[in-house]
Parts: C-alpha cells; sequence; structure tokens
C-alpha cells in the first residue's frame, strides 16, 4: 500500500476513491428515506477524506516504512474521531 502512495497518479486515484464513496450516501438517497445529506455533508466529508488521504500520501512519500505505519495509525484516529464526532457529537456533543 506504502508503494501506492508514493506512486505519481496517487492523488488522482484519492479523488476518484473519494469520488466513490461520496456516491454511496447519494446513491442511498435516492433509494430510501433513512439518508438526509445536504451538500454541505457532502463538502464536509470530501474535505476530511481528501485530507486525510493527502496526509498519507505525504507521509508515505517523507517517512520510513516504520514511522509511516505509526503515523498512519494516528492520522486515521484522528479521522475516525473528526468523522463521530461530526457524526453524533461523540466525544465534544458538537456533532448532530
Amino acid at each position: 500500500m506504502e508503494q501506492r502512495l508514493q506512486s505519481k497518479n496517487a492523488f488522482f486515484w484519492l479523488l476518484g476513491v473519494t469520488g466513490l464513496v461520496l456516491t454511496m450516501p447519494f446513491v442511498a438517497m435516492q433509494l430510501g428515506a433513512d439518508v438526509h445529506w445536504s451538500g454541505a455533508d457532502f463538502v464536509v466529508m470530501a474535505a476530511l477524506l481528501l485530507t486525510t488521504g493527502t496526509a498519507l500520501i505525504l507521509l508515505a512519500r517523507k517517512l520510513p516504512p516504520r514511522r509511516f505505519a505509526a503515523a498512519a495509525v494516528l492520522v486515521l484516529l484522528g479521522f475516525v474521531l473528526v468523522w463521530a464526532e461530526l457524526a453524533v457529537g461523540l466525544v465534544f456533543g458538537i456533532g448532530s
């Protein structure tokens, strides 16, 4: 995985994966009434995914493998924390 993150096409892959991930709630909104995302929700999630992905790409290019693994875990934990906070206010009670 680290080798893919170091490739020249990594940012294009990141954009594609982000778009693919964001199509899931969009399709879910069309199929049922359980998912309610506004335009702002899509923008925030895109920013969160792109920021996390960019951080992983840059870390993979700058750090040796062991340090990258540790840094990647921290970045992914940060992603999950922000996601949970925005979704339900799990930690600070800020979410919906």
